[in-house]
């Protein structure tokens, strides 16, 4: 099994395990920068054609292959077809330009691959696509044949469980029902009062206990769980809020660029709207920074939209000074990210990069949402700001959906008008 994971030849007692990954690309200097760039962490190897690399896969077994779309003699997804029948075990990741999306798109359906990349690709993009793929490939053969350095390094949860063991528990405990949603409320700005709830899920794990997202949704991803609980979370969310006596509210529910690239994403939400009744107004995906610039991703978008469903960029964490810097994506939330939010109001730098955000949102018509207010001061910061909403401690932490609705009914939440803040703010 160790000699699946590595490179042949001797090394060094206790030297850590390089997971090994074989680049496939015509154009030499990139092959030379990719290997700078990665040989640290993994053992390299690089061919300038797919007969090369059909050639080399033969000869020793890889973790990852990662090809060019366009070469001569063997376009990429003719090569990783060929590489997936030759050595199957491998994770096969595709590099293409805006012009092949669809032919990736067809080889992710076959399975010949797991991700594919558009180029140029950053150095940050490259990298944590191989480390989800070493990821996925440990949930196939097992963590047991990597040494502890790597292990910890690809391992997405502690050492008390090992990655692969929470993977073989993601699908199993949605189907057990391990797996809830809370919502955190957010407020309005102008009035105090909650305007929609953003969903979080939490694992109720049979040993680790309850367990937040960041713990293994990046695991889910990796393992191509996340689709399912993606469609749980969208179809739970919408039937719970549907069914609130409650004033109107939107329930936002955060997606991956794994997810926009299914092909069924849109109709899994079409079915969650018609199945709970809730208007698609009422529906706030939200989406990071990566999806702006993804062919894929924005046909996804456009569909949503087609559906009434509204769509919010988060984590927005530096100012904006060029037009346009959101992309052409349809947008109708931007979020503050908490990070900035924090070193309101005494921070001049965080509070001219939240003003550049506020202008260029207002620019494409769309609402401003700050996310961790946690004090009367941010509040008052965010207003001053233009912000239109927000969500925090200050207003509420994420709740079970009955103690929020007990909550709501008792005006409980904490939630005051500005005008009261402001009093009590005063008054201390």
């Amino acid at each position: 099994m160790v000699e699946e994971l590595s490179s042949t030849g001797s090394r060094a007692p206790g030297e850590a395990l390089r997971p090994a990954v074989l680049l496939v690309d015509d154009e030499p200097n990139l092959l030379a920068a990719l290997r700078r760039q990665l040989f640290l962490r993994y053992d390299v190897t690089t061919c300038e054609s797919g007969a090369e690399g059909l050639q080399r896969l033969a000869e020793k077994p890889f973790v990852v292959v990662v090809s060019d779309m366009r070469m001569p003699g063997m376009d990429g997804a003719e090569f990783l077809r060929r590489a997936r029948a030759l050595a199957p075990n491998t994770t096969r990741v595709l590099l293409t330009g805006q012009t092949d999306v669809d032919a990736a798109i067809a080889a992710i359906n076959d399975g010949q691959i797991f991700r594919f990349l558009n180029k140029p690709c950053s150095p940050d993009v490259l990298e944590k696509c191989l480390q989800d793929a070493v990821v996925r490939h440990l949930n196939v053969i097992g963590t047991d044949a990597l040494e502890p350095a790597a292990r910890d390094r690809h391992a997405v949860a502690d050492n008390s469980l090992p990655g692969a063991v929470l993977a073989a528990g993601l699908a199993s405990g949605l189907s057990n029902g391990e797996f809830r949603l809370q919502y955190q409320p957010v407020v309005s700005m102008r009035t105090g009062e909650t305007v929609g709830v953003d969903t979080l899920v939490r694992w109720h794990h049979p040993e680790r206990g309850v367990m937040a997202a960041e713990e293994f949704v990046p695991l889910a991803e990796a393992s191509g769980v996340v689709h399912a609980l993606g469609r749980w979370m969208i179809a739970s969310a919408c039937d719970e809020v549907a069914s609130w006596p409650a004033q109107p509210m939107f329930v936002a529910v955060t997606v991956s660029l794994a997810q926009l690239h299914r092909q069924d994403f849109c109709s899994d939400v079409e079915l969650a709207l018609s199945a709970s009744g809730l208007r698609g107004r009422r529906v706030l995906v939200q989406i990071t920074e990566a999806a702006l610039s993804d062919v894929v991703a924005g046909r996804a978008l456009r569909a949503l939209r087609e559906l009434g469903v509204r769509v919010a960029l988060v984590g927005v964490s530096s100012a904006v000074t060029e037009p346009g810097s959101f992309g052409d994506q349809p947008v109708d939330v931007v979020k503050i990210d908490r990070a900035l939010i924090a070193r309101l109001p005494a921070d001049a730098d965080a509070d001219a990069a939240c003003a550049s955000i506020v202008r260029a949102a207002k620019s494409l018509d769309a609402e401003v949402a700050a996310e961790g207010v946690d004090t009367v001061a941010q509040h008052n910061a965010c207003r001053e700001l233009g912000c239109h909403s927000a969500q925090g401690a200050l207003y509420a932490t994420p709740m079970e959906p009955a103690d929020l609705l007990a909550a709501l009914a008792e005006n409980a939440l904490g939630v005051r008008r500005p005008e009261a803040i402001a009093d009590s703010e005063r008054r201390a």
